[in-house]
C-alpha cells in the first residue's frame, strides 16, 4: 500500500513496542508509523490528484513500509 507520510502516521507499526507502566505492572503497546523517520521506509513516487503514482513532483510524495515488502 502506497501512502503519504500523513496517511502512514495514522497506521499502527507492529515492529515497535512501547512499554507502558500501570499499577499492575508493565504492558507493551504499539506506536504509530513514523514514515520517513524509519529505516524501513521506502519512497516510491508522487501521488497525483487523480490517485495515480508517478515521478511528477507536483503531487504528494508517497512511499511504503519496506518491512512489509513491495506493494
Amino acid at each position: 500500500m502506497l501512502l503519504t507520510e500523513q496517511e502512514a502516521a495514522a497506521k499502527i507499526c507492529h515492529e515497535t513496542l512501547l512499554p507502558v507502566g500501570t499499577l499492575d505492572g508493565i504492558y507493551y503497546d504499539h506506536q504509530c508509523c513514523i514514515a520517513s523517520n524509519c529505516m524501513a521506509w521506502r519512497w516510491h513516487g508522487y501521488r497525483q490528484k487523480d490517485g495515480t503514482i508517478d515521478n511528477d513532483t507536483r503531487g504528494e510524495r508517497a512511499g511504503y513500509c519496506g518491512k512489509a515488502g513491495k506493494p
